[in-house]
């Protein structure tokens, strides 16, 4: 009931309607890649910040308190969220995490998928990121062009 409360209290304080553009990251807490993309999306949330382009961590399977104690390990500079009746986990079809949806300020869909191109499969990574789909994606929709590549399969932990 109190999870319910919370997130009809984002939506009725226009948390997805508002005019800022929002990057949605699902997350876990026992997750090893959304532990390990911490770092890129404390990057990308103070670079943007700036820009009016929030965000927001969409946690399905831990408690408040579970989230509260992961955000303080890894520092996170952004708020986040419980979703453990997988409310938003639905709206938004995520499956995999860490997985990042995109919104415009009118709240539509922009850009889903991976965060960049390092992990190519779980265990498999580059070096380093070749292709930042996310910071391509949040560029283009600050200059208002269309998305080039608005989609990408994340690899990572299935959401259940």
């Amino acid at each position: 009931m109190y999870r319910l409360i919370l997130f009809v209290m984002f939506i009725g304080t226009g948390f997805l309607h508002a005019q800022e553009k929002k990057v949605l990251v699902w997350l876990s807490t026992d997750c090893r890649l959304s532990q390990k993309y911490t770092l890129v999306l404390r990057h990308l949330s103070e670079k943007y910040k700036p820009n009016g382009v929030s965000f927001v961590g969409v946690f399905p399977a831990n408690t408040k308190r579970e989230v509260r104690k992961f955000s303080r390990k890894y520092q996170m500079n952004f708020s986040s969220l419980s979703d453990m009746d997988k409310r938003m986990t639905s709206q938004y079809h995520a499956t995999i995490t860490p997985e990042v949806v995109l919104l415009d300020s009118l709240g539509q869909v922009y850009y889903r998928g991976a965060i960049d191109n390092q992990t190519l499969a779980l265990g498999k990574f580059l070096p380093y990121s070749t292709e930042d789909y996310l910071q391509n994606a949040i560029n283009q929709l600050l200059l208002d062009r269309p998305c080039t590549l608005a989609q990408t399969t994340p690899i990572g932990c299935i959401i259940e």
